[in-house]
């Protein structure tokens, strides 16, 4: 058995514990999964005024009295609790009452961000430093997760360099969405503990004049990765590296893309609670009971349960590719297809779908909003899910509905392109439908394509089949994410060697 790698991960959002988007997914499955192969994962994050600990008992940590974060020049004591996951994970909360005794991750009550959002980043990013100090941790690794974090690696390699406990601690650093890279004025470096003339082109801290959270942990890191590979190479292009591509293609050598894994527990359409009808591979029976329920519930007739389904939740916006999809509409339902769509986004969308829904109301269904049963059960019902995204570092929607046996139409980019395998009718290998372009007629064809498939039974079942068999388990994102951390330690030793 490989040795253990103690892994310290700093995230500033987890499931069950705090949520806004798909970084607390991977924060709240991916630790539990490399502990169980191995790795020695302790997670830090805030805890928020309002964060939800139901269920879960807090035990203060002992933090002597003459610790504390210093911003600009003034002394921070922090305090800290800890808890422990069913599957033994430690969580640590970091807090004190003037940065996170408010409620709101990243923004108040009426969703304006927070006034001083740099100093809750900068006092997280120490404290968190601190606290792997204070608990007397020798981490292998410190796994840090998007710009939220990313002075956690500046200041290890640069205002603690010489602490023992940290010297000899590799750095990992996972990009879950390039968009988001804390931007700041150079005058804000100070308030980072940094001298503001460090702000010019020949220094990690400068990106277009400004100072860039993203850049410095992208700098710092032995490895870096975002979550999936095809993505990682997109984000080299100026097409999808949002003003980073330059950044990234210096440090191209040690850039990777790992997909994310799913929580099969929750999504197991053997067990799912939140579907009328439980099936499996070998027993399919309850997937058209699911469909027929579906439809009753969407007000469409049960003669349509013999005609192609297509189900879409997400967001409706144009990145989801929804201004691909309304120009085509009507010839996807000319082509015999019914749809059952779920989601909100942008006005212009949900009104076009709103409307078409109510013109073809024998065949198209419509909610505005989330529902989390609803959107089991559209996974669970429908033989095909459409996900024309412009761009999607992984994606997580095709993966739970290749879980369901319903297969995949997306655009081949990002995760998308890495999960979903084209069919072939010849050999009986693959587990959906994709298009590359932009224009609606790629779309259109596509879906053909899927619906002539799915009319021949022995196409459909194999498909089905395909689909059901994937591993996207959390265990088989953990081994890439612990080939990293090897990765990262080999080059640790050899920075460190005389």
């Amino acid at each position: 058995m490989k040795p253990s790698i103690s892994t310290v991960f700093v995230t500033y959002e987890a499931v069950p514990f705090a949520k806004v988007g798909g970084l607390a997914d991977v924060a709240g499955a991916l630790p539990q999964a490399l502990s169980s192969i191995g790795c020695d994962t302790v997670v830090i994050m805030p805890r928020f005024g309002d964060i939800d600990i139901a269920g879960f008992e807090l035990e203060e940590v002992a933090i002597p009295e003459d610790w504390y974060v210093g911003i600009d020049y003034k002394h921070h004591t922090f305090q800290a609790w800890q808890t422990e996951l069913s599957s033994g994970t430690r969580i640590y909360f970091l807090g004190d009452e003037e940065f996170y005794g408010r409620s709101g991750i990243y923004n108040d009550g009426d969703g304006n961000p927070f006034n001083d959002e740099l100093e809750r980043y900068v006092f997280f990013a120490k404290g968190a430093v601190e606290l792997i100090k204070c608990l007397g941790i020798r981490p292998d690794v410190i796994h840090i997760n998007d710009y939220q974090t990313a002075l956690v690696a500046a200041y290890v390699r640069e205002t603690y360099a010489e602490e023992d406990t940290l010297k000899q601690a590799a750095l990992v650093y996972s990009i879950h969405n390039l968009a988001y890279q804390g931007v700041y004025g150079a005058e804000r470096l100070p308030t980072m503990g940094f001298d503001a003339d460090r702000c010019h082109p020949y220094e990690p801290f400068e990106c277009y004049g400004m100072v860039n959270l993203m850049k410095i942990g992208i700098h710092f890191a032995d490895e870096v990765n975002t979550v999936s590979p095809t993505y990682a190479r997109e984000i080299l292009s100026a097409e999808c590296g949002a003003g980073l591509e330059d950044v990234l293609g210096f440090h191209k050598d040690k850039v990777r893309g790992i997909v994310n894994g799913i929580d099969e527990d929750v999504w197991d359409p053997a067990t799912d609670p939140l579907i009328p009808y439980h099936f499996t591979k070998d027993k399919l029976s309850g997937k058209r009971g699911n469909k027929g329920a579906l439809l009753k519930v969407a007000g469409i007739s049960l003669d349509r349960l013999d005609a192609p389904l297509i189900g879409m939740v997400g967001r409706l916006v144009a990145q989801k590719g929804l201004d691909i999809v309304a120009p085509v509409f009507d010839d996807l339902i000319s082509m015999g297809a019914t749809f059952i769509v779920l989601g909100s986004g942008a006005k212009e969308f949900e009104d076009f779908l709103t409307r078409k829904a109510k013109e073809n109301p024998e065949t198209v269904a419509v909610s505005i909003g989330f529902d989390n049963e609803l959107a089991h059960r559209i996974t669970a019902a429908s033989d095909f899910f459409l996900m024309p995204s412009r761009y999607e570092p992984c994606g997580l929607n095709q993966m739970y509905a290749m879980r369901y046996g319903t297969i995949p139409i997306v655009r081949r980019t990002g995760g998308l392109a890495d999960t979903v395998e084209e069919w072939k009718a010849h050999n009986g290998a693959g587990t959906g439908f994709s298009f590359s372009g932009l224009e609606p007629a790629d779309l259109a064809a596509a879906v053909f394509r899927a619906i002539q498939a799915w009319k021949d039974e022995k196409q459909r079942e194999h498909l089905i089949q395909n689909a059901m068999t994937q591993d996207f388990s959390w265990k088989r994102s953990a081994l890439c994410y612990r080939a990293m951390y090897e990765d990262a330690l080999a080059k640790r030793r050899a920075a460190d060697l005389p």
